[in-house]
């Protein structure tokens, strides 16, 4: 069991924590080259080596998900318009069909048509060439040559089956996480509209509660208008019948 170069290693949980020690690895690095330490030396690249793919690979998922929360907030703004959401989402799926086109292209480019030469065909290359120099018999050259195409042609087509399963599992893999992108924007866009139609929902009570309050407020102000205008017809009746007394 191999031992950890660097047990102590801290642990590393944002990009600026993750900078700071590679730069520590290299100079811990160079003081190593100068002991010659090279054992040292070489774990200390290694670790870096992977230390900057880790970061490279973050700031991948960093800048992904910044895009994927980029679209999630527009289509929150104007979730209550249905053409918005369906347009952010096919522009998430346009994304992902050009992403899904290039790395088809790349897999296509980089995995080479042919396989390596096997050592059967190796051996029998080598047997004919000896057939033909020292024993110089055609026939036998000629049969091993045929026996040498038969062995090429089955090793060429069971590389095709095994280049077209990478291939294809792959892009499976990135169909798979494509779906799980859509999925959590939908979500997220779900999220944000019943939160909305929550707050809509709130704000409707207040406007009605405070609808009711004017409402009263103005049926209590009318009928103290209206005891008030009442009051002042029989107070002058009042005062009318009491002159109309005081005359008798």
């Amino acid at each position: 069991m191999s031992q950890d170069p660097f047990p102590n290693e801290p642990k590393l949980n944002t990009a600026n924590e993750v900078d700071q020690y590679i730069k520590t690895l290299q100079q811990y690095q160079d003081s190593c080259e100068k002991s010659s330490e090279y054992m040292q030396a070489d774990a200390a690249q290694k670790r870096i080596v992977e230390l900057k793919k880790q970061l490279k690979c973050n700031k991948h998922t960093a800048n992904r998900n910044k895009k994927l929360k980029g679209l999630i907030s527009t289509i929150l703004i104007n979730s209550t318009n249905s053409g918005i959401r369906r347009s952010v989402e096919q522009e998430l799926l346009n994304k992902q069909q050009n992403e899904y086109n290039k790395v088809s292209e790349e897999l296509e480019s980089t995995i080479s048509q042919k396989p390596k030469e096997s050592s059967d065909r190796r051996i029998f290359g080598q047997i004919k060439e000896v057939s033909i120099s020292i024993i110089f018999c055609y026939v036998d050259a000629q049969k091993i040559k045929e026996q040498r195409l038969l062995i090429e042609d089955a090793d060429y087509q069971k590389y095709q089956i095994e280049r077209t399963n990478k291939i294809n599992t792959q892009l499976k893999q990135l169909k798979m996480r494509h779906k799980n992108e859509v999925n959590n924007l939908q979500q997220r866009i779900k999220a944000g509209q019943d939160e909305q139609k929550k707050n809509r929902s709130l704000e409707l009570e207040k406007l009605l509660q405070k609808y009711q309050n004017i409402k009263k407020e103005l049926e209590i102000k009318q009928k103290m208008d209206k005891l008030a205008f009442e009051g002042q017809f029989t107070n002058k009746g009042s005062s009318n019948q009491s002159v109309y007394m005081s005359q008798m």
